[in-house]
C-alpha cells in the first residue's frame, strides 16, 4: 500500500495539537470544513510551521483550491485543452505572499531554537536582534554550487544557515528575477530533492531563476546525509541557477567544498551574553572562557549567570537547564523526555510520545520548551538536548548500549550520544558504558574518542591528584582488558600481551604512579614473578623490589573525568609499529590457509632450492609458481629470469587478485571486531584499477638487474544494492604502457572521487570511517617476495592509522 495523501485538520483535532487553541469541539474538528487532504511532505511542514500556516491562511488555500477544481469541472470548459492547475503552495500562494511565509516559518524557528536552549521569552526577544556572521564563502556562493557549513556541537550552524536564508528572502522580495529560498531538515527529505523542489514551487519557477536551498541538520539523521550531500551535488549539477548549502558536524568524505563555521571572538561572546542575562557577566571560570566562543554554549553561560553556585564546565549548565525546563510548571518530565530521546534517536525521526507514555503526559511533553512539535509527533529542537537525555538514559542504566549495538547502522544512531557519555560522565558510569563499545568494536569506540576532542563538553583537566593514583590504575586496567579484547589477536602486538602470552590480564599487575596534573608512570609486571609475595592488581612502582619491571612515563594531554580511556587506547596503539604489525601478519597468517601462508611457503621453497619459481633446480625439484614467472631466459643482469610487458600485466593482475583476498584474510584473522570500520574493507567489493608501466628494454645504469614496475592504481567501489554487498566480490582491471588509462587516472579524479562517495550513500553508517580518496602510484615489487601479502599488509596499516591503532611514518615491509 502506498500513502498519496494525510488528512490535515486546520484546528488542530485536539487542544495540544497545531493551531489546537480553539472553542471548537472535538465534532467539529473533525467535519468536513476543517481538514485538507495533503500529500505527506507538505502535511509535516503546516504541522511543524503552525505559526506560519495559521487557521486563515489554510482555510484560504482550501477555499482556493476547492474553486480551482468546481471550475475544472464545469461542464463548459471540460473538453477545452488542458490549462496548467496552480496546484503548488508557491503558485497557489504567490511569489509575495510565499516568500512572507517563508520569513514568519523563519522566525518560527528561530524563536524556537532559543527557547529549546532554555531562554525564557523576554531572552529570546532580546538575542534575536544579534544575529550571526555570515563568513564571506557563503554570501559569496555561485549559482550551480553546493557547499557544506560545517562546525562542532554549540557552533551555531543553523543560525548561520538561516541569516543566509533570511537575506536570500529578502533578495527574494526585492526582485522577481532573483532565486526562491527553500528550508528543509532532512526528516522531510522522502523523496529525492528535485522532487520535493518541484513540488514546492513548480518546474516553471525552477528552471526560470532557480532556487537557494537549506538543508539543516544532516548529523541529526545519519541515514539521510550522505544522499542529501550527493543529491545537493547533482541538484545544482543539473539546475545551473541554484545554490545549496548544508550543515553538520561531520565532514568525513564529503564531497563537496566545507567551510567551518566561524567562533565568536572575545567582543562577540560577550556582547552575546551580556545582552541574554540583561547585565554585563563577571570573570568567568576559566573551564568555560574557551566554551563560549560557541553560540549555544554563550547562551547556556548567560541563562545561568544568576545562579548561586557558578559553574565550572558546560556539562554542569546543560545539567542546569534541563532540571530548569523539566520541573517547570510543577511537571517533572524527566523520565518522559529521556524516553522521548531514546526513541527519536532508535528511530531516525520525531515520534508521537504517546508510543510510551499517556495522553496527559504526552501533552506534556508537546508543551516543553526543548520539544518541536510535528503534527502530534516531537522531537527536541535542539539536538544536543536530546543526545544529553539518551546520554542520561545510558549511564542511568534504562538503555543497555550492548544491547543496542548490534550493527555498524546501530552505532551511527548512537555516536554522538556516547560522545558525550565519554566527555562528560561520571567516570564509573562511563567505564560501564565504554568497556563494552571497545570490546564490541575498537575502531567505532576510538571515533568516539576522536569526537570527544570537538564536542567541548569536557572538562579541561583530568580530575585527580597523586593519592588517586590507585583507582586511576583500576580503570586503567578496565580499559585495557577491553581494548585488548577487543582488538584480539592484533592484541599480540601490544607489550602486555607479549610481555604475559595473555589478553585477559590475568597474571599481570599494572604500576601506576601519578604526578598532578600531566604526568603518568606505568609498567606491567607479573603478578607472581614471586610466588611467595604475589602482587595486587595495582601497584604504585615505589614500593617495589626484586621485580622485573620497566618504567615508561607520559604526559597526558587529554581532558575530561574519563581521560583514561584515551590514554590506554593510545599507549596500547604505540605498541603496534609498522614491523610489529608484518611479524603477527606473518605468524598468524602463516599459521592459517590462505595467501599469507602460500606466499611463505613459495618464499621458502625458493630459497632452499635456488630454483626461479616454477622452474626445476638441479635435484629435479620445481618450485611452486603461485604467480606467472619470468618469460625471459635468464641472464647476467637478470639471473632468476625476466618478464616481457604481457607476463608482467599477467602476473600483476594475479597479484592484485591475491592481494584482495589476503586483506580479507587478514581483516577476518587479526581484527574480526573491527568490520567496516576498517577503512579498505569498508569500501569493497572494489576494482583493482590501474596501469602497469613496464619496458623490459630501458635498463636503467644506475639501478642493476631488469627494470622494476611501476603502477599507478586505486581502489573503484564496485556498485551493489545495500542488501547485495558481497565483500569478496572484487575485481581487477589493469593495463600495460597504456596512455589512456595514465591519463584517465590522472584527468578524472573528480569521477574516481564521486564513485568513492557513492560507496557511502548506499551504507551511510560507514562514513565517519570511509578513506579518504586518493591515488597511488611507484615502483611495485611485483617481482619480488610476498607482493600480496604486502599490498594487504599496506591496506590494513592504512586503516589501523586512521582509526589510531598505529603509529610510525612507515608502512610495514613484509620479507
Amino acid at each position: 500500500m502506498v500513502s498519496v495523501g494525510k488528512i490535515a485538520h486546520i484546528v488542530g483535532q485536539s487542544p495540544d495539537g497545531p493551531r489546537g487553541d480553539s472553542p471548537l469541539t472535538r465534532e467539529e474538528r473533525d467535519r468536513y470544513e476543517n481538514v485538507l487532504l495533503l500529500c505527506d511532505y507538505h502535511h509535516d511542514i503546516v504541522d511543524k510551521q503552525p505559526a506560519t500556516f495559521t487557521v486563515e491562511l489554510l482555510h484560504r488555500m482550501k477555499a482556493d483550491h476547492e474553486a480551482f477544481v468546481e471550475k475544472q469541472l464545469d461542464p463548459a470548459i471540460v473538453a477545452a485543452p488542458y490549462a496548467h492547475a496552480a496546484t503548488t503552495p508557491y503558485d497557489i500562494l504567490g511569489r509575495p505572499e510565499y516568500l512572507t511565509v517563508l520569513r514568519r516559518a523563519s522566525d518560527h524557528r528561530m524563536h524556537d531554537r532559543r527557547l529549546g536552549a532554555g531562554l525564557t521569552p523576554e531572552q529570546v526577544a532580546r538575542s534575536l536582534p544579534l544575529q550571526p556572521v555570515v563568513p564571506t564563502s557563503l554570501t559569496a556562493l555561485s549559482a550551480g554550487s553546493a557547499l557544506l557549513l560545517a562546525g562542532p556541537l554549540g557552533s551555531g550552524k543553523s543560525d548561520i544557515a538561516e541569516q543566509w536564508h533570511r537575506t536570500n528572502i529578502a533578495a527574494a522580495q526585492a526582485a522577481d528575477d532573483r532565486r526562491i529560498p527553500i528550508w528543509l531538515s532532512p526528516e522531510l527529505l522522502g523523496k529525492p530533492l528535485e522532487e520535493q523542489v518541484i513540488d514546492e514551487i513548480g518546474l516553471a519557477a525552477l528552471a526560470g531563476v532557480g532556487v537557494d536551498i537549506v538543508i539543516d541538520g544532516l548529523d541529526e539523521h545519519t541515514d539521510r546525509s550522505a544522499s542529501a550531500i550527493r543529491q545537493a551535488r547533482e541538484f545544482t549539477t543539473k539546475w545551473a541557477k541554484s545554490r545549496v548549502v548544508l550543515t553538520s558536524r561531520s565532514t568525513d568524505g564529503v564531497p563537496i567544498p566545507v567551510v567551518e563555521a566561524p567562533q565568536l571572538d572575545d567582543n562577540q561572546s560577550q556582547r552575546l551574553m551580556a545582552t541574554v542575562a540583561g547585565h554585563q557577566l563577571g570573570p568567568l571560570d576559566a573551564r568555560i572562557l574557551e566554551a563560549v566562543h560557541r553560540p549555544l554554549f554563550a547562551l547556556l553561560v548567560a541563562v545561568h549567570s544568576s545562579s548561586d553556585e557558578g559553574a565550572t564546565g558546560i556539562p554542569e549548565l546543560v545539567d542546569r537547564v534541563a532540571d530548569t525546563v523539566v520541573a517547570a510548571g510543577g511537571h517533572d518530565l524527566y523520565v518522559e523526555l529521556q524516553r522521548l530521546a531514546v526513541e527519536t534517536i532508535r528511530s531516525s525521526k520525531p515520534v508521537d510520545p504517546e508510543r510510551f507514555t499517556t495522553a496527559d503526559v504526552a501533552s506534556r511533553i508537546r508543551q516543553s520548551p526543548l520539544v518541536t512539535r510535528i503534527g502530534r509527533t516531537c522531537t527536541f529542537s535542539l539536538a544536543t538536548f536530546g543526545q544529553w537525555f539518551a546520554a542520561k538514559a545510558i549511564t542511568e542504566g534504562v538503555v543497555d548500549i550492548a544491547t543496542e549495538l548490534t550493527s555498524l547502522e546501530a552505532f551511527d544512531r548512537w555516536k554522538y550520544v556516547l560522545a558525550i557519555v565519554l566527555a562528560a560522565g561520571e567516570p564509573q558510569k562511563a567505564d560501564a558504558v565504554m568497556a563494552p563499545l571497545a570490546r564490541w568494536n575498537p575502531g567505532a569506540a576510538s571515533w568516539v574518542i576522536r569526537e570527544t576532542h570537538s564536542g567541548g563538553l569536557r572538562r579541561r583537566r583530568p580530575d585527580y591528584t597523586a593519592d588517586d593514583w590507585i583507582s586511576v590504575g583500576e580503570r586503567m586496567r578496565i580499559a585495557a582488558e577491553a581494548w585488548l579484547a577487543g582488538l584480539g589477536p592484533l592484541a599480540g602486538a601490544t607489550f602486555p600481551v607479549r610481555f604475559s602470552g595473555e589478553t585477559n590480564l590475568e597474571e599481570v599487575t599494572l604500576a601506576v604512579d601519578l604526578e598532578p596534573p600531566l604526568r603518568l608512570t606505568l609498567g606491567w609486571l607479573l603478578r607472581n614473578e614471586v610466588p611467595s609475595e604475589p602482587l595486587d592488581a595495582v601497584v604504585r612502582p615505589r614500593n617495589l623490589t626484586d621485580r622485573t619491571l620497566t618504567l615508561r612515563t607520559y604526559p597526558i594531554t587529554v581532558t575530561g573525568p574519563n581521560w583514561v580511556w584515551e590514554v590506554m587506547r593510545d599507549l596500547l596503539a604505540g605498541d603496534i609499529t609498522a614491523e610489529g604489525l608484518a611479524s603477527i601478519v606473518k605468524l598468524v597468517g602463516g599459521s592459517h590457509p590462505g595467501v599469507v601462508r602460500e606466499e611463505l611457503r613459495a618464499q621458502l621453497a625458493r630459497k632452499l632450492s635456488m630454483a626461479p619459481w616454477g622452474q626445476t633446480d638441479e635435484r629435479g625439484e620445481a618450485t611452486e609458481a603461485q604467480y606467472p614467472g619470468p618469460d625471459i631466459a635468464a641472464s647476467f643482469s637478470a639471473p632468476w629470469g625476466s618478464y616481457t610487458d604481457q607476463a608482467m600485466i599477467e602476473r600483476a593482475r594475479a597479484i592484485a587478485t591475491a592481494a584482495m583476498t589476503c586483506y580479507l584474510e587478514l581483516t577476518e584473522l587479526l581484527t574480526p571486531n573491527f568490520g567496516d570500520t576498517l577503512g579498505v574493507r569498508g569500501l569493497m567489493p572494489v576494482e583493482f584499477y590501474g596501469n602497469v608501466m613496464y619496458f623490459p628494454d630501458h635498463a636503467d645504469p644506475y639501478r642493476p638487474g631488469p627494470p622494476e614496475p611501476g603502477l599507478t592504481w586505486l581502489l573503484r567501489p564496485i556498485e551493489h544494492g545495500r542488501e547485495k554487498r558481497d565483500v569478496s566480490g572484487n575485481k581487477v582491471s589493469l593495463t600495460v604502457n597504456d596512455p589512456a588509462r595514465s591519463d584517465e587516472l590522472h584527468d578524472k579524479r573528480d569521477s574516481f572521487s564521486s564513485w568513492h562517495y557513492e560507496q557511502v550513500k548506499v551504507r551511510p553508517a560507514y562514513e565517519p570511517f570511509a578513506p579518504q580518496f586518493s591515488i597511488r602510484s611507484g615502483l611495485s615489487d611485483l617481482s619480488g617476495e610476498l607482493p600480496a601479502t604486502q599490498f594487504a599488509v599496506e591496506w590494513l596499516w592504512q586503516d589501523l592509522k586512521r582509526l589510531g591503532w598505529a603509529t610510525g611514518s612507515f608502512a610495514p615491509r613484509c620479507r
